[in-house]
Order: structure tokens, then C-alpha cells, then sequence
């Protein structure tokens, strides 16, 4: 790529652009790469959702796509825009940011090859050889070892790790604006069938904990099929215990969220919304994913947990961690203050996670990879003829 040289990006989603950690990432990621002055216009291409117009008030371009969810129907009516918008905005480069858009962006790229690069934000390692895109990046260790270990990437010299995603700026100016609301919890997550270990870990310590001797104040932010299920636990611990629980339903307020952030005490959950609770110098809790029981975020097991992008995979529990039960419990009887961990996790995060590096880090990537080969091309009929 020249240097100097303006370039467009074509961004595309295969989810509609509501709740979800990959989304609230490229968010932050287009914000910071529209200010790069090398950067012409970025294009989205993405089902439609509630943070659309997020999007658009950034500067950002955005088109619908229809919001199928069979990959390859997506895919099939997706590719003639994918075209159509390459060609008009004059695009250098495609950036694929799930696999949904990659499948629609690899079949469009049959006819007009270009860069393409596909970002594996988050989850488990797909099991499977991917097409070849110019470029792989990945949020965390786990991520990167898997592909390079198992040879799922074409040219593993083009896997790169940017882990740097959230607007701290932006996040910082949030900090101060609410008071905290004594003895409560916080908790957002989508209440579905998926995440039922994870809201079973979070209920099961709640049942832990000692009768508190003053109220206990649950915020639980989300909804989906599991909303009576989680209901139903929560009037059986509050039956029990002094512990009071309010459903918020799903918040989808940016500011909103983060205010119950600010108010609250503890925060428990997983992904990038406990790292945005971590960036406004809070303590939080890590729920187990394939592991029963919670953690308490800390400098001892922040790395290990920092390479399983905060997902809650491969706990590792041992005398050194603090679980949730035991955090409130220890709160109740003045054996624990919560000031050293919110200083460290603020801190951390601030350190490692800052959006402004992870868009200096992917524009260096935009520059290093060639242009699309004729093997790529031939790679990519055979991925998918066999697909």
C-alpha cells in the first residue's frame, strides 16, 4: 500500500448491531481509526440494530444488510452489496469483523479480490481451517496459540494478537458523574441458553453467602428465555436470605449501563463488559464458563484470565483466589477492603486495553499485507466448494 495514500475500508458485520462484545469493539475500533488522517471513509455494512445510529453519528457510513441467520443465505444475499459498495467507495481494504461477514465477504471477493482481513473477536477457536484472508487478528492468547498450534490459518506469519479495544477516553469521562449504592451488585448479560452455566455459577454463590446482616441489592440487566429461570432462583435466595434482586431488563443505553456500573459495589459477569466496569476502577468478578464457581479479578490471575479474553474459560480456582460468596462474606465482616483491587483493575486496563493503540496496531496491519493473489483466489474456490 503507498504511503500517503488515502484509504476506504469496508467494515462488515454478519450481526445486527445491537448487544454484543465484537460490536461495542469495532464501535470503538471505527471511532479511532476515522481520526487517523491516512484514513479516507469507512463503510458498514451490518443488519440493522438499536447502536446504528451510534454509528452514524461517529462520521461513519452505514448500509443495512438483511439479518438472516443461516450463514450462507446471509452470505448469498449479501455479496452483490458487498460488490456493489467495494466498487463505488473505491475500497482498499474488507475487514470481515465475525465470521458471518467473512463467509459473505469471501464469496464477493471471488469476482473483485481485494485485501480482505477477518477479525476473530471473541469465543472459542472455530474448528475448522479458515479461508485465506490477507490477515488474521484475534483478542486474545488463547486465540492466537489455538490457530498457529493447529494450522487454521493460511500464512501464520499474518496472525496477529490486538487486544487493545475500549475507549478509555471515552469511559473516563463517565467515572465521576454517580455515587456508589452501598452493598449492591451488578450483573448484565443476555439471559439465554447459552450463558445458563455462567448464570448458574452466579446464582449458586449468591446462595453462599452468609445471611447479610444488612441488605444485599442484586441488579440483574438483560432478558431472553431464561428470564423466568433466573426469576424463579432469585425469589428462592430472597426467600432465604436479605438479599433483594431488581430486573432491569436489557439496557441498551451506553450511559445507562454505565451508570449502573458506577453505583454499584461489585460488578460480576464475563466478556468486555466486566473489562468496562474494570476501566472506571471497579472490583469485579469473573464467572466460571467451563468451570463452576467465581473469581475475584486480581493481579495474581489477571494475565492467565487476560489470555482467555475475560471469557471465564479454563478458571483456574486455588487458595489464592477469592470467589464471590467469600467476597461479601469477608465485606460483612470487615476482612477486606475493595480499594486495592479497583486501583489495580482501572490501571490495568487503562495499560492494556486502550482502543487508541489497538487502531495504531490494525492500521499497521493494513499496511503490512499484500495484495490478493491468484492462490488466494484458488484457496478460497476449493474452502469453499468443500464448505
Amino acid at each position: 500500500m503507498k504511503k500517503n495514500k488515502k484509504i476506504n475500508i469496508l467494515f462488515i458485520l454478519g450481526w445486527p448491531l445491537g448487544q454484543g462484545g465484537h460490536i461495542n469493539s469495532t464501535m470503538a475500533l471505527v471511532v479511532d481509526l476515522i481520526k487517523n488522517e491516512s484514513i479516507g471513509k469507512i463503510i458498514l455494512l451490518a443488519p440493522y440494530g438499536e447502536k446504528a445510529d451510534l454509528f452514524t453519528k461517529e462520521g461513519i457510513e452505514y448500509i443495512s444488510l438483511r439479518n438472516l441467520s443461516n450463514n450462507k443465505l446471509f452470505a448469498l444475499n449479501s455479496f452483490t452489496k458487498i460488490i456493489y459498495y467495494t466498487i463505488k467507495f473505491r475500497i482498499s481494504i474488507i475487514h470481515a469483523m465475525d465470521y458471518k461477514a467473512l463467509l459473505a465477504a469471501i464469496i464477493a471477493n471471488t469476482l473483485i479480490w481485494k485485501k480482505i482481513v477477518f477479525t476473530k473477536a471473541g469465543g472459542k477457536p472455530l474448528s475448522f481451517k479458515l479461508p485465506q484472508t490477507n490477515a488474521l487478528i484475534v483478542f486474545s492468547k488463547e486465540l492466537i496459540e489455538a490457530y498457529k498450534l493447529n494450522h487454521y490459518f493460511y500464512d501464520q506469519s499474518m496472525i496477529f494478537l490486538i487486544k487493545e479495544r475500549l475507549s478509555i477516553k471515552n469511559i473516563d469521562k463517565l467515572k465521576n458523574k454517580f455515587t456508589v449504592i452501598e452493598n449492591s451488585i451488578f450483573i448484565a448479560m443476555r439471559l439465554m441458553e447459552a450463558k445458563r452455566c455462567l448464570l448458574n455459577n452466579f446464582f449458586e454463590e449468591l446462595d453462599k453467602i452468609k445471611s447479610p446482616k444488612k441488605r444485599l441489592t442484586v441488579f440483574i440487566a438483560g432478558d431472553g428465555e431464561l428470564m423466568e429461570y433466573c426469576k424463579n432462583r432469585a425469589s428462592h435466595i430472597s426467600k432465604k436470605k436479605k438479599i433483594y434482586f431488581t430486573f432491569l431488563g436489557e439496557i441498551n443505553n451506553k450511559e445507562l449501563l454505565m451508570k449502573y456500573y458506577s453505583e454499584s459495589m461489585i460488578i460480576v459477569g464475563h466478556g468486555r463488559g466486566i473489562m468496562e466496569a474494570m476501566a472506571i476502577g471497579k472490583a469485579v468478578v469473573l464467572l466460571g464458563f467451563d468451570t463452576i464457581g467465581t473469581v475475584l479479578i486480581n493481579s495474581s490471575n489477571i494475565n492467565q484470565i487476560s489470555d482467555y479474553n475475560f471469557s471465564g474459560r479454563n478458571l483456574i480456582k486455588d487458595e489464592t483466589n477469592i470467589s464471590l460468596a467469600s467476597l461479601i462474606n469477608r465485606l460483612w465482616e470487615n476482612k477486606i477492603s475493595l480499594n486495592s483491587y479497583e486501583e489495580f483493575n482501572k490501571e490495568y486496563i487503562k495499560r492494556e486495553y486502550d482502543s487508541k493503540i489497538g487502531s495504531i496496531k490494525t492500521y499497521e496491519i493494513y499496511n503490512k499485507i499484500g495484495s490478493y493473489q491468484f492462490n488466494h483466489f484458488l484457496n478460497n474456490i476449493k474452502w469453499l466448494v468443500l464448505k
